[in-house]
């Protein structure tokens, strides 16, 4: 779709304040008069960045961290959008699937229908109806093929770069914004997918960034402290909790993509028939020194999950004591530890925690690239699955290209250590044409 004159000839219009929108702000001042209603009540309590922004703009971005209150953003300004509507004219709404859609941008916290009540669903329709008479196409980023012949003037894409296909769904769907003055709002976690990268680009694309705990006051303490707390710092946390579209790191084996793509619930992973502890040991007890410790089982058709990184640093008696307690928890058959690192060192200490764990001493005989290769190829693959997220482990992994050779990935290495052991010696029924690796 042809974008038309650029308002603004900066490659990314970064927004400042949203409180110069006096004719939005106003209008909607009109659509809401009494103080009880809420729309009103948002007008009250909705930060200046969660408001759209003034000029001429085809495409408002918001790509935030998680909690900011992207989806209530967007269910406000399209249902704002909506009641300036005429009767019979269509808005679309669409998200990554039409569970999400119903769930989150209808039903959820900060869901349409959550703070307006007086819209009328037809959930067999996947048609909203405004009071004045707007309608709202519900789609799905799953299905690419629902954008085609919509003619709307309005659009809110929740999530979009989780989509699964989202270029295709933004191709059908632009050749349908052909009247009026289109405008779209994008509310998402930012992802590196080319659309968005190339989104952002657009002098017709607003772009705000936001940070979670800019909506602190909102969220839960405990949240804060025990999900959004301990992801600072990381690659990870610069992605879900400032907003940051991040590049993946030039030469590293591993991209964050990769690993979201193929990340499961617990309550997804199949049984297992084999687990292993990888341990990699740090050289003492320092700051940013710590031994490796990660636990990964292997299911019966060959896919494999991360379920716990236990890394520590600590002393050889602490590390050894959570190496064994990993592998006693998971029900491990087996833990596995470098032999060139110090000699014998690891199986000593880990028999000084126990004498009946299983362990086995591996030989490093080749560089760490060369041995995380084959491992890495897994996750291209999609058979390699994290059970949650393990921010320090995927910021070594996915930022890790071998040319800081002071640099000891040590949960890295452990991750390569407990997958190259069970590739290495899977369950009998599997081969190796089951990974699809070839003959040796």
């Amino acid at each position: 779709m042809t974008f038309g004159k650029a308002p603004n000839p900066a490659p990314v219009r970064e927004f400042a304040s949203a409180v110069e929108s006096s004719e939005w702000l106003t209008t909607l001042e009109r659509l809401y008069p009494s103080t009880d209603q809420p729309g009103k009540a948002w007008l009250q309590i909705a930060r200046p960045a969660q408001l759209p922004p003034a000029g001429d703009w085809f495409v408002w971005l918001i790509k935030a961290g998680r909690g900011w209150g992207k989806t209530r953003v967007g269910a406000e300004w399209i249902d704002g959008e909506a009641r300036k509507a005429r009767p019979g004219e269509q808005l679309l709404i669409a998200g990554r699937t039409p569970s999400d859609v119903r769930d989150y941008a209808l039903h959820g916290s900060g869901g349409l229908l959550t703070h307006h009540p007086d819209i009328v669903y037809e959930p067999a329709n996947r048609l909203l109806r405004w009071p004045n008479g707007a309608l709202g196409l519900i789609r799905s980023g799953a299905n690419p093929e629902e954008f085609r012949g919509a003619s709307v003037a309005r659009a809110w894409l929740d999530e979009f770069a989780a989509w699964d296909y989202p270029q295709e769904c933004w191709s059908n769907l632009s050749f349908g914004l052909r009247e009026g003055d289109p405008r779209i709002c994008i509310t998402t976690t930012p992802r590196v997918i080319d659309t968005l990268r190339r989104l952002m680009t657009r002098p017709s694309t607003v772009v705000v960034s936001g940070r979670s705990y800019e909506n602190r006051a909102n969220l839960s303490e405990k949240w804060v402290t025990e999900v959004l707390d301990p992801l600072e710092g990381t690659r990870l946390g610069r992605q879900e909790i400032e907003g940051e579209l991040l590049e993946d790191v030039e030469g590293a084996l591993w991209r964050l993509g990769e690993i979201d793509d193929a990340r499961v619930h617990a309550e997804q992973v199949p049984a297992l028939v084999r687990v292993v502890v990888g341990v990699d040991p740090q050289g003492v007890k320092a700051p940013g020194s710590e031994t490796g410790i990660v636990v990964v089982g292997m299911a019966q058709d060959g896919s494999m999950f991360v379920v716990e990184d236990g890394s520590i640093n600590g002393t050889p008696s602490e590390w050894g004591a959570r190496a064994v307690a990993c592998y006693e928890r998971h029900k491990a058959g087996l833990i596995v530890g470098e032999r060139n690192y110090g000699g014998e060192m690891v199986e000593q200490t880990i028999r000084v925690v126990s004498k009946a764990a299983n362990f086995k001493l591996v030989v490093a005989t080749r560089g760490k690239i060369k041995r995380a290769e084959p491992v890495a190829a897994l996750y291209e693959k999609g058979r390699v699955h994290h059970v949650g997220t393990f921010a320090a482990l995927e910021d070594e992994m996915c930022s890790f290209t071998g040319a800081d050779t002071d640099r000891s990935p040590n949960r890295m290495d452990a991750l390569v250590w407990a997958i190259s052991t069970l590739l290495e010696d899977p369950p009998r029924v599997l081969t190796r044409a089951t990974w699809g690796l070839g003959p040796r």
